[in-house]
């Protein structure tokens, strides 16, 4: 019979294209005139397309950039897919940045202006084109349109931009998140692979380490070096494929052992393993000791790198270790440390090592492993001399379980079946009324470091008796010990072919399981195994065959469940090929089921349709309304198409659909529907009778009096009116723009923002600029993204000035300063900025004065003025809260921003601050318990010190005003000394804060200039004004402090000097520096002493300022570089020694670390004590014993009416 032919459907989606194109292309072949088909009437969309098609065809670029400035994405997606000649070489006095930016781009929204650019980065490949490009949509902050246009600059452009980007820059945060766009950036370039490595932070360098590994095949040398130079691989967490990984260890193994720190990470570690021979582990040990004895311990360093150590013979790894430890740390000790013990290394010596060993730790009696513990240490001694000294210990131990930890000892010094026969034989004699849990902890101890299944007859006559003393066969003993007794003793019968007893049977038959026994094969070979295998596997299948002729009772069907259970344990443990059962297969193998296809309707199925048969469109109508009423979804690319291509026949058959949803009112889903059908497919008029029908007549809903079904209708409409095309009449519009209807219609707004071109935008905004303020302000958020600055300046300057709306002043002020921190190039903006901070009153939005608190802050050339302009307002404010936290929030901008900031201004504020509290003697309330107010003028004070400071640093010509004003505070200070407020004497205390103030200061001026030696006068003046005026007994400690921060800036700035012509790195520096700083401090004590105002007593307070000296003098050479200060007190101990006087000999021991520091058994610290010990005083002698050995031998001092001992 002759297959029946398909027959075609009359009408579907691709037959209405395929005839828009054939019109087009009839068009073209008749060469119709262009100007007769531009002025031809639009009925519909396909009009329009049919012109746009022809115009493409001709290449009628003037037609197309009119559609490109229409405002229809309809259109302008279209004319963008069919016009790729107009991104070509003989266009681009089109497409370019500048023709672009002035005549087409100001008409487009913003979504089709990034469709445009978009499109242009794909088409466009001309390297020049690409870089002006980049340019143009960097400087419009479209940066992830610029880094497409980046892939196709030239490689000399991309080095400059990746150098240039800054630690936050959008490159750099944009190649973070899109891995894949790095590849597509660098290509096969070593040099921007360099400087993308530079650009990514150290850890998302390390994750994309293996997408750059095909570089490898490009020049494998260059890439090892980029990784060597790159890496850190501490912090790399990846290994690289096995394949690679053999390639490095075969041709770099030159490389590996020169860096195998570098290596060992990143190799695989089976491939590190494979191509590792012993001489090339000793390498490797070698080379990865870490710097400290104590880091070797801590990281547990054989077992880190056991699986290449492992290379060298086991015979030679305990001497090869001890070699390389006592070379790398001479000074300390290895084998006698707990570490050595707590970390197995004793291990890998011979017996007889270990005898020796473990005698010299007994000799010692340092009870390294505990108090009372040595008898521990007899477990590595043979057991003739372990058995008769422990045998004694045992006699005079009154503790059991102490008892029990010494048969253990001898448990593990036994070597061989007469010793454990021995030890057996002495436990059951003497040992037999332990408690029951000692027993089992005992026997437990024989089985797990003896292998209790070679004992021969003798011996294991011995164990067993111990074993029938635990009652071994008790039918009610369910403990888990005994389970382990007795399957041990399984076992041993098993493989040494002796009968099994009644005991053993009674247990294989009820009680084994196959699992009990899996902890102890590890000590069987496979010979082994299979006795145990056969004889389990034939016992159990006697036992189910037994049962052939049997009645089936419960009883009987437990039994062979466990036979069943212990036979598959048998298998999967013994025998590697065990085949899944033939009922499982059958399980596994059925045919798997069908897949049911949803075929329910949906947008992608109803298109499917479209595109197979008209009719099944017009046929599933029903079905949808029903569909509708019941669960709504969305149809969004379906009724796309009925819009386009079926305006005339279905889409009206639809339309009619959704309008019969809104009139049925079945609920608000149905309803919405609905209402988005309608805005989609009636034409104009149609929509426009729709939204005025259900328009609200009043802004305030009555929710007694409306119709629900009305209210969500009206809901609806506001929800969707901004997906009608083309847009609605801004009339129709702005009837639901009001009252309570507001929040309903919030996503009008970034709808129209994306979707509407800018003048028309432009146009909403001026619609709504006269409404209420709930309409108004999200009429000003709009207005901020589509006005030029002119106009918006104008726009916000008018509202400012009219409302007293707080609410609607901080939407103002907050976009104004968002926008502002964007681009630096607004000068009117800021203008008005500024305006507006002039007059903001303190019952403005505290959302507002916290601005200038987050980061990013405003660019440099604002932000100085904009502070200014802040603090004349809100310096007017009341002393009150919230206007003290502002005030402070001003405060602490001003100090941060004090390089940028006009001096003068900043001066009025200190001395305004410096007056009210010195001259207005209102310095009490710095110190009152009102504690918001005092932060304040603490504030003020750190303020006044920073100006002093940074001003100083950065003079041009002289510093005398500087030095006056602080001289003007001390003045004051000495002037007021003695006066009290509620018995506290605040000015004393100010003068000792202000020094810290200022000192705190000095360390943290403007980062590019550290001009360490300017302020000092500063620091003289104020030296000078304490010295001449007040007794030493009130300044004492001040003085030294202020006398130690100028020797330590003169230091520092020494340094920086010589560091300009030398190349000494500043690290390599910090040694002679600091012991340079330390010769100078000896030389102030030396004075102190000849003027005989070196007070004892204040030695501890002294050694701390000189410590706190040290450490600012290690930050101004090394910054936040990681490096040991005690080091530092070191070298300034070493300095002090240079005099011979008995006080810096002092002053010496004190800057000496703890005796429990690391660094106490460095060589540096042997020779400043050496050289103390060498010193011929008995006070100096004295305090350098009590140094080295206070925390070890209990000395007695006095409390009331006693002695104590303290350690």
């Amino acid at each position: 019979m002759p297959k029946k032919e398909k027959k075609k459907p009359e009408d579907y989606l691709g037959k209405r294209q395929q005839a828009l194109n054939t019109k087009v292309n009839q068009a073209v072949v008749d060469k119709v005139t262009f100007n007769d088909i531009k002025h031809a009437n639009e009925a519909s969309d396909l009009d329009k397309l049919f012109k746009i098609d022809v115009a493409a065809k001709y290449r009628n670029s003037d037609y197309i950039i009119d559609v490109l400035k229409c405002g229809d994405s309809l259109y302008i997606s279209r004319a963008l897919k069919k016009c790729l000649w107009l991104f070509d070489e003989d266009h681009t006095h089109i497409i370019n940045p500048e023709f672009l930016h002035d005549n087409i781009l100001p008409f487009m929204s913003t979504n089709m202006k990034k469709k445009l650019l978009t499109a242009v980065s794909i088409y466009v490949r001309t390297e020049e084109r690409a870089v002006d490009f980049y340019h143009y949509c960097m400087k419009m902050k479209l940066y992830n349109i610029a880094f497409k246009f980046l892939l196709f600059t030239p490689k000399e452009f991309k080095l400059d931009i990746m150098r240039d980007e800054g630690a936050n820059g959008p490159l750099k945060n944009f190649v973070e998140k899109n891995t894949d766009y790095i590849k597509h950036l660098i290509g096969k370039s070593f040099s921007l692979l360099e400087a993308c490595f530079n650009l990514l932070s150290i850890h998302r360098r390390y994750e994309l380490i293996l997408q750059f590994k095909y570089f490898y095949t490009v020049s494998n040398d260059k890439y090892v070096e980029c990784l060597e130079k790159y890496i850190l691989p501490e912090h790399f967490y990846c290994q690289f494929s096995y394949k690679l990984s053999k390639d490095i260890m075969t041709k770099h193994k030159e490389r590996v052992l020169k860096n195998p720190k570098f290596f060992e990470p990143l190799v695989d570690r089976d491939v590190f393993v494979k191509y590792t021979t012993a001489d090339d582990a000793k390498v490797f040990a070698v080379s990865l000791l870490p710097e400290e004895s104590s880091e070797f311990w801590d990281m547990t360093y054989y077992w880190k790198y056991e699986h290449f150590l492992k290379q060298i013979p086991h015979e030679e790894t305990y001497a090869f270790i001890k070699k390389i430890f006592k070379d790398r740390y001479p000074k300390c000790e290895f084998e006698m440390t707990l570490e050595f013990h707590r970390q197995d290394l004793y291990r890998f010596m011979t017996q007889e090592e270990k005898e020796e060993w473990a005698l010299r730790h007994l000799k010692s009696e340092k009870q390294l492993l505990g108090v009372g513990c040595d008898y521990l240490w007899y477990q590595y001694v043979g057991f003739e001399v372990s058995f008769e000294t422990v045998k004694h210990m045992i006699m005079v131990t009154k503790e059991p379980e102490k008892r029990l930890d010494m048969c253990n000892v001898l448990v593990k010094s036994a070597r061989n079946n007469r010793e454990l026969e021995q030890l057996f034989i002495y436990y059951d004699k003497r040992h037999s009324n332990e408690g029951r849990l000692n027993h089992d902890n005992f026997l437990r101890t024989v089985i797990t470091h003896q292998n209790v299944f070679i004992f021969d007859e003798a011996c294991w006559e011995a164990f067993y008796v111990l074993l029938m003393n635990m009652e071994l066969y008790n039918v009610l003993d369910f403990n888990d010990d005994n389970i382990i007794f007795k399957s041990v003793t399984l076992l041993y019968y098993i493989l040494h072919g002796l009968a099994m007893n009644d005991g053993l049977k009674e247990y294989l038959l009820l009680h084994f399981e196959t699992h009990y026994i899996y902890e102890h094969l590890d000590k069987l070979d496979k010979e082994k195994h299979e006795v145990i295998y056969t004889y389990l596997f034939k016992y159990y299948t006697d036992e189910i065959l037994g049962f052939k002729d049997q009645i089936f009772t419960d009883e009987v069907r437990d039994r062979v469940k466990r036979y069943n259970r212990n036979i598959i344990g048998l298998m999967s443990k013994f025998r590697e090929d065990t085949s899944v059962p033939q009922q499982k297969k059958e399980v596994y193998n059925q045919p798997k089921k069908e897949r049911i296809v949803d075929n329910s309707l949906s947008d992608r199925e109803l298109i499917r349709r479209l595109k197979t048969d008209t009719y099944l469109i017009k046929e599933v109508v029903p079905d949808l309304n029903e569909r509708f009423l019941r669960k709504p979804f969305r149809v969004v690319n379906f009724l796309k198409k009925l819009k386009i291509y079926y305006s005339d026949d279905v889409a009206k058959t639809y339309l009619e659909l959704f309008e019969d949803l809104v009139s049925k009112k079945c609920g608000l889903r149905s309803i919405e529907a609905g209402v988005f059908g309608i805005l989609q497919l009636a034409d104009e008029k149609r929509k426009e009778v729709f939204i005025n029908e259900y328009a609200p007549q009043d802004s305030k809903i009555n929710h007694k009096d409306i119709q629900p079904d009305q209210l969500r209708i009206q809901k609806a409409i506001c929800r969707f009116l901004g997906y009608s095309r083309p847009p609605l009449p801004l009339a129709s519009v702005n009837l639901y723009l009001r009252g309570d209807y507001v929040k309903f219609c919030l996503s009008i707004f970034d709808m129209y923002l994306a979707h509407l071109p800018i003048p028309m935008c432009v146009q909403f905004v001026d619609s709504i600029m006269d409404s209420p303020v709930s309409t108004q302000k999200h009429g000003i958020r709009l207005a901020f993204k589509c006005f030029h600055s002119n106009d918006l300046k104008k726009i916000v300057t008018d509202i400012w000035n009219k409302t007293k709306n707080v609410s609607l002043r901080g939407i103002i002020y907050k976009a104004l300063y968002e926008k502002l921190k964007m681009d630096a190039n607004e000068p009117e903006l800021f203008d008005a900025l500024k305006s507006f901070t002039l007059t903001l009153h303190q019952d403005d939005e505290h959302d507002i004065f916290g601005l200038f608190s987050h980061y990013p802050v405003l660019p440099d050339e604002y932000r100085g003025h904009h502070d200014e302009a802040l603090w004349r307002a809100v310096g007017k404010f009341k002393d009150m809260q919230p206007n003290i936290d502002r005030k402070i929030g001003v405060i602490n901008r001003m100090y941060i921003d004090m390089y940028i900031m006009n001096e003068e201004f900043v001066r009025t504020v200190v001395d305004e601050h410096v007056n009210t509290m010195l001259l207005e003697k209102k310095l009490h309330l710095n110190y009152s318990n009102e504690g918001d107010l005092s932060r304040l003028l603490d504030e003020k004070w750190k303020l006044t010190a920073r100006y002093i400071i940074h001003y100083a640093t950065f003079a041009t010509t002289n510093i005398d005003k500087y030095v006056k004003l602080t001289e003007e505070i001390v003045e004051k200070c000495i002037e007021l000394w003695s006066e009290e407020y509620r018995g506290m004497n605040h000015f004393q205390e100010l003068c000792s804060q202000f020094f810290i103030y200022l000192k705190e200061e000095s360390y943290v001026i403007h980062p590019t200039v550290q001009n360490y030696e300017t302020v000092i006068p500063v620091y003289e003046s104020m030296l000078n004004k304490l010295m001449k005026n007040l007794p030493l007994r009130d300044i004492y400690m001040l003085v030294w402090d202020l006398r130690l921060t100028i020797i330590t800036r003169r230091e520092i700035q020494t340094e920086k000097d010589n560091a300009l012509t030398a190349s000494d790195v500043w690290i390599d520096i910090i040694p002679k520096s600091s012991t340079r700083l330390g010769r100078d401090v000896g030389k102030l004590i030396i004075e102190y002493v000849e003027n005989k105002t070196y007070f004892s007593s204040f030695i501890p307070d002294i050694c701390q300022a000189i410590r706190s000296a040290a450490k600012d003098h290690l930050f101004c050479l090394n910054g936040f570089k990681p490096y040991d200060v005690e080091k530092v007190f070191l070298y300034v101990a070493s300095g002090l020694l240079e005099h011979e006087f008995p006080e810096t000999h002092i002053m010496a021991i004190n800057m000496l670390p703890d005796t429990g520091h690391i660094l106490w058994s460095s060589d540096e610290v042997g020779q400043i004590v050496q050289k103390v010990k060498s010193y011929p005083d008995s006070e100096v002698q004295a305090a350098l014993y009590f140094k080295q050995y206070s925390k070890k031998i209990p000395y007695p001092r006095y409390y009331g009416n006693h002695y104590a001992l303290y350690a």
